[in-house]
């Protein structure tokens, strides 16, 4: 469900992140550098635009009461520069909630008395990793009392003997590896969400990850300490994000390009002003 909401809404909050990614990917299947330069420009153009469209820049002073109104606006488009970033997280938020959702709904469902899934999870996790067999669970029986009916000498003869249940031995080991494995999804969707938050939602991070690439094409100290401070000042979040999935998708190299000619565009443009 989460990914369905994200694949259906992501491109009417901001950037289309899948035709980028797409573009991205045919960029290193390029067989020339005209071609590899037409998809970089197309790239840097969507980016571009989009920060334009945010960020008008006008050197009217008197024209402030209009950018408010126009970010108001943008807020009740839900596009502001941060949106697309956001609802990434909110998504995020939602495939934490679905897995807490379901371990729930086990919990519900297999509980029983004094004993609970959660509980002979870790009980049966401890008792595996230190060596034990695997214990015994009133969740899952292993043995029973089966009273059987033999007719001999036509006589009816009744005996209670113990019977292995072999079916819960499977059922117990398949929740026991499902125990597991919501455990090991609901960690590392935490743990990404919350890179995910420092990398694009931190400014020392942001800069740091346009630092890092910039220097993959020209170096720090090739780079106008003014005009660089410029560029970062003016650089959306959502457009930081999507390069941030480029390069998780793709290449960093092809980040690397972006960032450049963005970088030369903005340089540009401070020279022009």
């Amino acid at each position: 469900l989460p990914r369905i909401i994200w694949q259906s809404f992501n491109d009417k909050i901001g950037l289309s992140i899948r035709n980028l990614v797409d573009a991205s990917n045919k960029c290193q299947t390029c067989d020339s550098d005209e071609d590899r330069s037409t998809v970089i420009q197309y790239i840097s153009d969507c980016l571009q635009r989009y920060e334009e469209y945010i960020n008008p820049l006008t050197s009217d002073k008197s024209s402030y009461t209009k950018y408010i109104y126009r970010q108001c606006r943008l807020l009740c488009k839900a596009r502001t520069g941060v949106s697309l970033t956001l609802f990434y997280i909110f998504i995020k938020f939602l495939y934490i909630l679905n897995l807490i959702s379901q371990i729930i709904f086990l919990q519900y469902f297999l509980s029983y008395h004094d004993r609970n899934y959660l509980q002979s999870g870790f009980d049966i996790f401890i008792k595996v990793f230190s060596g034990f067999s695997l214990p015994e669970s009133k969740l899952f029986p292993r043995i029973t009392l089966c009273d059987f009916q033999i007719r001999e000498l036509g006589d009816n003869h009744f005996y209670t003997v113990e019977c292995i249940l072999v079916i819960n031995i499977f059922i117990e080991k398949m929740y026991f590896i499902l125990w597991i494995w919501f455990g090991i999804l609901l960690f590392i969707t935490i743990f990404d969400t919350i890179r995910i938050i420092y990398r694009i939602l931190v400014r020392h991070s942001r800069h740091s990850f346009i630092v890092d690439n910039l220097d993959l094409i020209v170096k720090t100290p090739h780079r106008n300490a003014n005009q660089f401070e410029y560029f970062l000042q003016y650089f959306l979040i959502d457009n930081i994000f999507t390069l941030w999935v480029i390069s998780s998708n793709s290449s960093s190299l092809i980040v690397a390009e972006i960032l450049h000619e963005l970088f030369q565009r903005k340089t540009r443009h401070s020279s022009d002003v």
